[in-house]
């Protein structure tokens, strides 16, 4: 028997995706930055669209990169999307997701074992992509 999603009004949660039909070997492409937008702002049924894509690793900037940890890239409202919210610090906000916006990065629970993330000075911290 599979457990409910742990999210509130978890039956309302959809995911979309758009198919190249000119490229047979990957129907499925996820979904540009640009078509994301445009469904974002020309949607009539869904009450918010959150992208999420692979992302790479990342490490605290200045440091020998011994606390390198996975990341993904999302839309400015991806918390919001799924009703949850940062223990330490700040999720997204609507500026984060301008283009040309500084990075911002919000790191889960496992990965901040590493000695570096323990520090209370970590929130606000600088992060390189690795």
């Amino acid at each position: 028997m599979l457990r409910p999603l742990p999210y509130a009004k978890a039956e309302r949660l959809a995911s979309v995706e758009s198919v190249n039909r000119l490229n047979p070997q990957h129907e499925i492409d996820g979904v540009s930055p640009a078509d994301f937008w445009d469904w974002k702002d020309q949607s009539q049924t869904f009450e918010q669209l959150a992208a999420h894509s692979g992302g790479g690793s990342f490490s605290p900037k200045d440091t020998d990169q011994s606390d390198i940890f996975n990341g993904a890239r999302v839309s400015f409202n991806f918390f919001q999307t799924f009703g949850v919210q940062p223990l330490l610090g700040r999720g997204f906000s609507p500026e984060d997701g301008q283009i040309n916006a500084p990075g911002t990065v919000v790191v889960e629970l496992p990965a901040m074992d590493g000695a570096v993330w323990r520090r209370p000075i970590c929130c606000g911290e600088d992060v390189q992509h690795v």
